[in-house]
């Protein structure tokens, strides 16, 4: 996707940008904010606008049959969120929550549909964003179907790696458990564990607590292979 948005950081920060200056915003300024932990929007519940992070992260997830979460999506800042139930009016397929503190944008439903409605340009850039974000999805999902374990777990590693980058430290700026990242890729958590050992003394990663350190960012893409 190109980046060339400036300021807005991305194509989906910038259709927001156009958004709000289109519609009129409630007295908190089109702006929430949510707390580590807190729940952005919930699932079965019905969507009541188009969220966009400002600052922050969050995780959307199922919980499968065994009462376990399962990581659908990450978000970071300047991405929108909720537009699926939104566009298809159905109630959220997942639930969001902050993993860490959030601002947060919001556009109100009755908002977002006079806009789509309305203004031409505006929609043909949502669909662009939709079906981008629909590829990446499928190229991810469809990147683990076929690897191993180890595979997955560096897969994984190196999506952290690409969307939200590292600290001076070489941790990864998102501090997820392994009961989250093992749920991203749909593995057990003590296979994800081992997994993570193996790297470990391999001296590709190095783990402080709870918080991952990649020591050889182009040898943990060998081992995650092509996509």
């Amino acid at each position: 996707m190109d980046n060339t948005f400036g300021p807005f950081g991305s194509e989906s920060a910038y259709l927001f940008h156009e958004m709000l200056k289109q519609v009129e915003l409630g007295p908190d300024g089109g702006r929430k904010v949510f707390e580590k932990g807190e729940v952005i929007f919930h699932e079965g519940k019905h969507p009541v606008g188009l969220f966009c992070m400002i600052t922050g992260k969050a995780k959307v997830f199922r919980l499968n049959e065994d009462g376990r979460e399962q990581i659908v999506r990450l978000h970071g800042p300047n991405e929108i969120m909720g537009y699926k139930s939104l566009v298809m009016e159905s109630p959220y397929h997942a639930t969001a929550v902050a993993v860490e503190n959030c601002s947060v944008g919001f556009i109100s439903k009755s908002s977002f549909d006079y806009l789509i409605e309305t203004n031409p340009r505006i929609s043909r850039l949502f669909m662009k964003i939709l079906c981008h974000n629909l590829d990446q999805s499928e190229d991810f999902m469809v990147s683990l179907a076929s690897k191993n374990i180890r595979e997955k777990v560096a897969g994984a590693l190196i999506f952290l790696y690409d969307k939200f980058g590292v600290d001076f430290d070489n941790t990864l700026k998102i501090n997820l458990s392994r009961e989250e990242i093992a749920g991203m890729i749909g593995v057990a958590t003590e296979n994800l564990s081992r997994a993570i050992t193996q790297l470990k003394e391999e001296g590709i990663i190095e783990t402080l607590g709870r918080k991952i350190a990649i020591k050889n960012e182009p040898l943990l893409r060998d081992i995650r292979g092509e996509i």
